[in-house]
């Protein structure tokens, strides 16, 4: 409960500020409209009732009242249109923060690696489960508070009126709104929040026949799989309407049942007005007063046949929200100043405590400016130890310190969006001039000149319009934005082209000449580049080489070699 509060609640102070000028014009709108129908109802009939007689005309006052009229519907109409700009405005930006926490979070920690495994649901994280997160403060919380505001305001004009009507009305009242509230979060709480889970369930399906048409075709399961998603979007378009059915009945029941309070205050006041008590404009005022009652109720019926819905998001955010630091990634430790640029003093380390240790044993320097390649098979620990030296989510007995690091890896990501923005991810401060450097000093000059927007021209998803040479290049040009003297190097030069890899690490030992370097590889073409080779076995360090011994050129030579090792040659 206590994270769950923690997400409803904002720690922002102007967000606070925001939600609570928000709930304040709410209220004014809901007051301004009981104000705007009370004193209308009130005038129209005492108006009336003074022209029957020329004395009363000419005493009573009609300048005050209209002046009031118009007041309150002024207020009301710029109560609504500021509560509207306030309270989205407020939302979005909680929204967004949760947005950035979530990202964060999934970057970080090992127990949400499940979802970086299933982008489909890590989807629905970013945006179904946030967007219910966004109705909780609109349509749950500020009903609620404005329907109790307009409740007591009401209860409090009737029994200004006459007290017996003002207490008999609100204890019926408030009887009527808890039963229909707790009708509908009984009635549809478990629907909708099954209703959620299913969408999320056709979104994964829809996103999963999208992706793999070609694997469905060719297994011939294309067919199949596009009428079970069929099929699912029926049953999940049936059970919608129905959950629309259940709330339209709790509505038209709770509306039945207003109508009849509403009479029944109608025959009392008559019967009050008959009986002397209260005079005929009173009357007629608080007649109007309970007819706006229903209006300012509904969205709370509504709110409450979502909570399901809603409840189900907290649940599931909850996780990501700051505080829950045990399972949090800690940030790598800064080097302090001294000769070396990374330290390496590692017992063990193991992604869960309970799991395998992926590194044992591990213990180097790395001094300015070196170079150092580590080899071995698959499953050895390469790229974990790498990862190790950036913030990634590991727990560690013993040491493991560096200066801040650039990290090139195999796989590109690229974002649908311009050259410039997906260049701007690498260095937030990056100047355009920063950016045509960098792109040249990768090979992409001729790509650059030739596009019509140059950095400004758009990129498509999964690389589109790039080769996968050029892909590689562009993460260059984003390792060389970074301008970090520690370049941790995960195959760079895999799966491309001899000619293409070859003149990237050429550009990568000119530029990157004076940067330390922390390669994995198993190409030949890449360990000839280091100063020195670790080899690592199950985990473990086997073997620490300089270029200068006999054992760096039986591991070079044992190295897999491909187009770029036979032009050499």
């Amino acid at each position: 409960m206590k994270k769950i509060f923690a997400l409803i609640a904002p720690r922002d102070r102007i967000i606070r500020k925001k939600m609570l000028w928000g709930l304040v014009f709410a209220i004014l709108t809901a007051l301004s409209t009981i104000g705007l129908l009370c004193l209308s109802g009130w005038f129209i009939t005492a108006t009336g009732i003074a022209g029957l007689t020329i004395a009363a005309t000419r005493v009573f006052d009609v300048f005050m009242p209209s002046a009031a009229i118009r007041f309150f519907a002024l207020l009301r109409t710029g109560a609504r249109y500021a509560e509207r700009l306030v309270n989205h405005d407020a939302t979005f930006m909680q929204s967004r923060g949760l947005r950035l926490q979530l990202f964060k979070t999934i970057a970080q920690r090992k127990s949400l690696r499940d979802l970086a495994m299933r982008p489909a649901r890590l989807l629905h994280r970013l945006t179904g489960d946030i967007d219910s997160y966004e109705l909780i403060y609109l349509k749950l919380i500020v009903p609620s508070i404005v329907a109790l505001v307009a409740i007591l305001t009401i209860i409090a004009v009737l029994s200004s009126v006459h007290l017996g009507l003002g207490l008999g009305f609100g204890l019926i009242v408030f009887a009527t709104v808890i039963v229909f509230s707790c009708l509908s979060i009984k009635l549809d709480e478990k629907r909708s929040a099954s209703l959620a889970i299913r969408r999320e369930s056709l979104r994964t399906r829809v996103i999963a026949l999208l992706s793999g048409q070609t694997d469905l075709v060719m297994n011939g399961c294309q067919q199949s799989f596009t009428s079970h998603v069929m099929n699912t979007e029926d049953s999940l378009a049936t059970s919608d309407v129905s959950l629309k059915k259940r709330q339209l009945a709790i509505e038209a029941i709770s509306g039945f049942v207003d109508k009849l309070i509403f009479v029944g205050l109608i025959l009392s006041t008559i019967l009050l007005y008959q009986y002397g008590l209260i005079s005929l404009p009173l009357a007629v005022l608080s007649i109007l007063a309970a007819l706006t009652l229903y209006d300012l109720v509904k969205p709370l019926y509504q709110g409450c046949g979502e909570i399901g819905r809603y409840i189900l998001a907290l649940r599931r955010l909850s996780p990501f929200v700051e505080g829950e630091s045990a399972n949090s990634a800690k940030p790598r430790e800064e080097l302090p100043p001294c000769s070396y640029v990374a330290i390496a003093d590692i017992k063990r380390a193991s992604y869960e405590p309970q799991l395998p240790a992926v590194l044992n044993d591990i213990h180097f320097t790395v001094s300015s400016g070196e170079k150092i390649a580590f080899v071995g098979p698959n499953g050895a620990g390469k790229s974990s130890l790498i990862s190790l030296f950036m913030t990634k989510d590991m727990i560690v007995e013993g040491k493991i310190a560096a200066i801040k690091a650039a990290l090139l890896e195999q796989n590109t990501y690229i974002f649908h969006d311009t050259l410039h923005e997906n260049l701007k991810l690498a260095n937030v401060t990056a100047s355009n001039d920063d950016m045509v450097e960098a792109m040249e000093r990768a090979g992409l000059h001729d790509y650059l000149v030739n596009l019509k927007d140059g950095l400004y021209s758009s990129i498509g998803e999964n690389q589109t319009g790039l080769s996968t040479g050029q892909a590689r290049r562009f993460a260059l040009a984003r390792l060389f934005l970074q301008k970090r003297d520690l370049w941790l190097l995960d195959e760079p030069t895999e799966n491309i082209d001899g000619g293409t890899a070859r003149d990237i690490l050429e550009r990568m030992k000119h530029y990157g000449r004076e940067k330390s370097w922390l390669l994995v590889t198993h190409l030949k073409r890449e360990a000839t580049c280091c100063d020195r080779i670790i080899t690592l076995d199950h985990t473990r360090i086997t073997g620490d080489y300089e270029r200068s011994s006999e054992n760096y050129q039986r591991v070079l030579e044992s190295l897999r070699e491909d187009n770029y090792d036979k032009h050499s040659m």
